[in-house]
């Protein structure tokens, strides 16, 4: 799903290569490039934000404060469900190739099917929108 930004680093650097050396670019730095490429997209999300402290203690009901730190805690649970599902099915598989692996351990866990590729989505893209389905 991510050819798009492969081929975009690929093509800056080896023409960045290109220019340096004055014409054509050796097979070895092509394969560097590539390597280079698929490692950068490849690369985890950085994990999500944690919610900001309040500014002032005493500012905010504690009610509140409460609430923040469960929904930071479901946040996290599910960040580290996509990562055990990433584990299992690579970044680069479909949500319906990973299915078919993933519905033994969704069942294992509990969990139904559904959660389990949305939280994998979310720990994939480290956008909270791919859990809109379950959240």
């Amino acid at each position: 799903s991510r050819v798009d930004q492969v081929a975009e680093h690929v093509t800056a650097r080896v023409t960045a290569a290109t220019a340096a050396a004055g014409g054509s670019v050796p097979a070895e730095t092509v394969r560097g490039i590539v390597r280079e490429a698929v490692d950068h997209v490849r690369r985890p999300p950085p994990a999500p934000p944690t919610p900001p402290a309040p500014a002032a203690p005493g500012l905010v009901d504690p009610v509140v404060t409460a609430g923040r730190e469960a929904a930071a805690q479901l946040w996290r649970a599910w960040w580290q469900l996509g990562q055990f599902a990433l584990e299992i099915t690579p970044g680069h598989w479909s949500d319906q190739r990973a299915a078919d692996v993933l519905f033994v351990f969704a069942e294992d866990i509990g969990e139904d099917l559904d959660t389990v590729l949305a939280c994998r989505r979310y720990a994939l893209t480290g956008d909270r929108r791919a859990l809109a389905e379950i959240a």
